[in-house]
Parts: C-alpha cells; structure tokens; sequence
C-alpha cells in the first residue's frame, strides 16, 4: 500500500521553488562536468600528441646512430648528402635499405663474450704469476686503462718537445720495452691518422689510379 501525502497549498509553492532550484543545480553540474570532460579531452589529445612527437625523434635518433654504427665514413657522407637534399622522410627509406645491422650485433655479441673470456684468463694468469693478493678482472681493468692513459701523455710529451721552438736538444723521456709493446697496440689513438698532405714535412701521398 502507497501511502498518499498531501500536501497543503502554502507548502506547494515552497515544493516548486525547491523543484526548480534543483533543476537550476543539474543544469550547472551538467555544464561543469562537460566542461571538465573537454577540458580532459584536449589535454589528452595534446600529452598524446607531445608523446608522439617524443617517440618519433627517439625513433629518427636511434635510425641515425644504427647508421653511424653499420658504415664507413663514405656511406656516411653520402646518406647526409642525401639526407640533406631529400628530407628526413627518406631516412627511413634508407634504414630500409639496410642490411648490416643484424650482421653488426651478432659481431658485436660474440666480441663481448669473447673479450670477457680473455680478461678473465689474464686475471687468472696474474693471479698465479705475481703471487700477492688476488686482483679481480675490474681492478686489472682500471690499471690498465690508466697505464694507457699515462703512456698517451708521455707520447704528447715527447711530440711536443720535438716540435717545441727555440732550438737546442729535445728532452724525450724515452720509453721502456713495455711500453714500446704497448704503444704498437694503441699507436692510433695516440698518434691518429697520418695526413695525406702534411704541411710540416712537404711529402705529398699521391693517388695513383
């Protein structure tokens, strides 16, 4: 059974004019909620947008530094070139092209294991020949790194003495057996690559094809 209430006549007017605040309440929260609702959309939109643009120069950086690692100097010059007149649009077009990345990692892989297998076997053999504490593979590493550095230093010093101005004898600090060994296996980062025309001593390599 529904109950019926009755409602009085000085109480009806009251009832509609809280009747029609309620409705003036709907109405703004419907406006404010789709306000805010837009206000989300075009946020979305622009963080996806934004968060696009971030992926596609990631992309482009990643496409430049497979290209920079697969080629030659040549091959490099010539995707610039073309790079350059055609647009970024062809860098794609030419990562397509290319098939030595997978060659590249596979080498790149087998070199990494195989140069831990190396550290590790030198640190075991001077472990055994120098009889003191044990060294591990980091230790070894890092002495080594700085002898190359202090060797690199020691050739910039003796190119600098012969090459410096005022005449008179150039003090070289002259260099032990190990050394010399060593320098044969860095003598290009130490020295770099020789010039074509080196205006210092006038030879000039020629081409002959």
């Amino acid at each position: 059974m529904k109950k019926i209430i009755k409602i009085s006549s000085k109480n009806k007017s009251k009832y509609r004019h809280y009747q029609v605040c309620l409705r003036e309440k709907f109405k703004k929260t419907t406006v404010s909620t789709i306000n805010l609702c837009d206000a989300r959309k075009t946020n979305q939109t622009q963080n996806n947008s934004a968060r696009l643009k971030r992926y596609e120069n990631r992309q482009r950086k990643e496409q430049i530094d497979d290209i920079l690692k697969t080629h030659e100097i040549e091959d490099i010059i010539a995707v610039s070139e073309e790079v350059s007149s055609a647009g970024e649009g062809s860098l794609t077009k030419i990562e397509s092209s290319i098939s030595y990345k997978k060659e590249y990692e596979t080498l790149l892989i087998k070199y990494n294991q195989l140069e831990v297998k190396v550290w590790e076997q030198l640190t075991a053999e001077f472990n055994s020949a120098s009889g003191h504490l044990p060294r591990t593979t980091k230790s070894l590493k890092i002495k080594y790194d700085s002898i190359k550095k202090d060797l690199r230093k020691k050739k910039a010093a003796n190119r600098q003495q012969i090459f410096i101005t005022g005449g008179g004898t150039s003090d070289l600090t002259p260099l032990t057996t190990w050394e010399e060994k060593l320098l044969e296996i860095i003598l290009l980062s130490c020295e770099g690559l020789p010039a074509t025309n080196d205006c210092d001593t006038g030879k000039m390599i020629l081409k002959i094809e």
